[in-house]
């Protein structure tokens, strides 16, 4: 028996090199994918800072050009918008007392009683809202998933005749509960505001293929075969817990991110197998049935089919070095030209188990620092999406009639508000909420990069809307500094009869 300190060799080799060296290249890997993902952002968003003033430059010429072409009298001007605004509120007046007949009376009591019914309607909404969001709702909502789960592994081989029934019935129980669920939050949230969340329409996804489940399974419309597998659907209720709990909701952020990254990786990585899987057809085709006492081995690159999966499975690292070792085998051995086989494999090996497999953990690592500002993404989407459809529903319902909108004014009033000696009102409302946001976008922070302080500079003091004149520019006064030959010159450089 030889000597018992070996060990330290292997222990050694594997620790520093299984767990820190291999390790290390996912860290490169990771660290790389972050700096270009970063640089990637940062063009884009210089690319849009550029384009925004552009755009800004673009509309000071424009409204420069519109101040320009008008000559409005200054002390005339107030008097003038003064008369067009009393001669609308007039025909507004005179527009309320037409309908004194009783046909407009009518259609007045018709709209009064709408209002009313929107209001309560609205109320209703509101309240179910307050509901489905509320803390007891989100437990009562943990709490019929896991009950329901529970449910679903009490099932096993030759159970019971009470426990189908039980089964059956706890099901369509569990489906209604769900189903009404699905309903309270449509009503509440509007159909556009509902379907605006990715979870919302995988809800409703899981609820159809539970209720068509149980009408296929009732109705026996399809063969047991397919009933077993939409039941399956049943399992993807399990998933509701990731809307509700913070971390599993961050993973599956992150993952679903992951996928999208990883789109444009799996094409890289199918060019990458069919490569070499072409290569091994060229090198090692035929060349595994060496010995005719022994099977040929399974792995091998006889047909392009099998030479895809053996290139798969040298990625995946299962039994690699024995097909390397029957390439060798194939070339006449370790000890003849054989050995250059195993740069085949190890190339392999390295670029397709160590490096492109390896990009797939960096971006999914990538993606889980990442995951608490996904989610909260997600959620300002939500929110934003069903603000908006709320706020479009309020207007829609909250429309008053005649067309009059909450200034005072009539709608078809607003767009013609063009008088006889040629002024047009709404030209005023257009400048100053124009000169509103450009004074706002005046006001945005900087920009990070130094290439973009050219721009940031001498833009900060004028925050209207008009460009600048000529005589507010400080043109600095390029200064000419004196060369510092001497030749031609009498006196010396420093000289101040030349300086001057």
């Amino acid at each position: 028996m030889g000597s018992t300190w070996q060990w330290v060799y292997f222990i050694s080799m594997v620790i520093l090199g299984a767990f820190f060296v291999m390790n290390l290249i996912l860290g490169v890997l990771s660290g790389e994918f972050s700096k270009e993902r970063t640089k990637a952002k940062n063009r884009g968003d210089f690319q849009k800072l550029r384009e925004k003033q552009q755009i800004e430059e673009d509309l000071r010429g424009y409204l420069d050009w519109i101040t320009q072409a008008e000559d409005i009298d200054p002390e005339n001007e107030a008097k003038i918008i003064q008369e067009g605004k009393t001669m609308i509120m007039n025909e507004i007046d005179s527009s309320d007392n037409l309908g004194e007949d009783g046909e407009v009376q009518q259609e007045m009591w018709f709209t009064r009683k709408r209002k009313s019914m929107d209001r309560v309607n609205r109320r209703l909404r509101r309240a179910c809202r307050k509901a489905v969001k509320s803390q007891a709702f989100y437990w009562l909502i943990i709490v019929l998933v896991f009950l329901n789960t529970g449910v679903l592994a009490t099932e096993h081989y030759q159970q019971p005749p009470w426990l189908d029934d039980f089964q059956e019935y706890t099901n369509m129980f569990f489906v209604a509960l769900f189903t009404m669920e699905m309903l309270l939050k449509m009503y509440s949230l509007g159909f556009q505001g509902y379907f605006v969340s990715l979870f919302n329409r995988f809800d409703c996804f899981v609820v159809i293929g539970s209720i068509g489940e149980m009408i296929l399974t009732s109705t026996q419309i399809m063969p047991p075969l397919g009933v077993s597998v939409l039941r399956c659907v049943r399992l993807l209720r399990v998933f509701k817990v990731t809307k509700y709990w913070q971390s599993l909701s961050n993973l599956v952020a992150s993952l679903l991110n992951s996928i999208q990254s990883i789109a444009s990786l799996l094409l890289l990585l199918f060019l990458f197998i069919v490569i070499f899987a072409l290569l091994g057809m060229q090198v090692f085709g035929g060349k595994f049935n060496f010995n005719s006492a022994v099977d040929k081995p399974r792995s091998n690159f006889d047909s392009f089919v099998q030479s895809l999966l053996t290139v798969f499975q040298i990625l995946t690292g299962e039994d690699w070095n024995m097909v390397m070792y029957d390439g060798i085998q194939a070339y006449g051995g370790v000890a003849s030209i054989g050995i250059l086989a195993s740069i085949y494999f190890i190339i392999l090996f390295i670029c397709g188990n160590y490096i492109l497999l390896n990009v797939f953990l960096a971006i999914a690592v990538d993606n889980l620092a990442d995951a608490d500002s996904l989610t909260t993404v997600e959620k300002e989407e939500e929110c934003t999406g069903e603000a908006e459809v709320n706020e479009n529903q309020s207007g829609s319902n909250e429309a008053t009639p005649l067309g009059i909108t909450d200034d005072g004014f009539l709608d078809h009033e607003k767009n013609n508000m063009i008088f006889e000696n040629g002024i047009n009102l709404s030209d005023e409302y257009e400048i100053n909420e124009s000169e509103m946001k450009m004074t706002l976008s005046g006001e945005n922070d900087e920009y990070e990069n130094q290439e973009l302080q050219d721009f940031d500079g001498p833009d900060k003091e004028y925050n209207l809307a008009r460009p600048r004149r000529l005589s507010e520019l400080n043109v600095a006064n390029k200064i000419v500094p004196i060369p510092a030959a001497s030749s031609f010159f009498i006196l010396s450089q420093t000289n101040r009869c030349r300086s001057v």
